[in-house]
């Protein structure tokens, strides 16, 4: 190998050792610019190690680039997507969208045996109605103009404490539900859910981040800023998966063709060597 090439393998060894170094660590993550940076006890599918996250905290990235968090489903034995709108980890608190506006999706929200069912979490009971007007003024009415025309309204009302005399006449009932959601919480907006383990709020307090402790299963406290070299998004990590294997293939090629430049100027010069000294 001639001396000169020995430079751009070594260039090219550290760099891709350093790609998947920084691809491989646990800083926080993220689906899109404008999506929650996702780190411990989260983490992204496909993005960020197992490690990084804790058990039954996993979230993914639609073709959207959306956050998605999967719950089992109150109907079926499947799951359902909600999509994440924000996440407090000083809180301990993740906030998703009910989907209520999409086809079939008024049901109820399934956290047994899921990361937020061993919290002190409220399920607030809501019953929903179809109705021939529009009474979504009406208090303590919840209206979805997403799911209404100008021919019929959907309402929903608490069911706990709603009197028969909020409801119309010309209200049909369709559903009753039950939902995680804070007293004073919007329900046609989000749902809260809340996480007790693993316990990171002296750690947040502190400006700190929580991450595994060896492989021991506890958490341990350390610098925020560690956090803070990569956040990438699900369109950095394709760019990192794509550009690497290109990265390897072009210096590759270059040295190929470097080589068989090399070997086809010496088979010239010998030859017109050879030509010289027959003259």
């Amino acid at each position: 190998m001639d001396e000169k090439h020995i430079p751009i393998l070594i260039f090219s060894f550290f760099l891709l050792k350093h790609i998947t170094s920084a691809n491989a660590d646990c800083s926080p993550a993220s689906c899109g610019p404008n999506e929650p940076h996702v780190r411990f006890p989260f983490r992204i599918l496909d993005l960020q190690p197992p490690r990084c996250g804790f058990p039954g905290f996993d979230l993914s990235c639609d073709e959207q680039n959306q956050t998605i968090l999967q719950l089992p489903s109150s109907s079926s034995s499947s799951s359902l997507p909600y999509i994440v709108n924000s996440i407090s980890y000083l809180e301990q608190l993740i906030y998703i969208d009910p989907g209520f506006c999409q086809p079939n999706r008024i049901v109820s929200v399934n956290i047994t045996d899921t990361s937020f069912s061993d919290s002190n979490l409220m399920m607030q009971n809501y019953t929903f109605f179809n109705c021939s007007q529009n009474y979504s003024t009406l208090y303590p009415v919840v209206g979805f103009p997403c799911l209404s025309t100008g021919n019929y309204s959907v309402i929903a009302i608490v069911t706990d404490s709603y009197n028969p005399g909020y409801v119309p006449l010309n209200c049909e009932f369709m559903k009753r539900i039950v939902v995680p959601i804070l007293p004073n919480g919007v329900l046609s907006q989000e749902l809260e859910l809340i996480w007790s383990t693993p316990y990171c709020k002296s750690c947040e307090r502190e400006g700190k981040f929580c991450e595994w402790k060896s492989d021991d299963g506890e958490t341990v406290c350390v610098s925020s800023s560690r956090g803070k070299g990569i956040s990438r998004g699900a369109i950095y990590g394709l760019s990192i998966g794509i550009g690497v294997p290109t990265l390897i293939f072009i210096i590759g090629l270059a040295y190929y063709l470097s080589y068989k430049r090399k070997g086809h100027n010496g088979s010239h010069n010998q030859r017109v060597v050879e030509d010289n000294s027959g003259m």
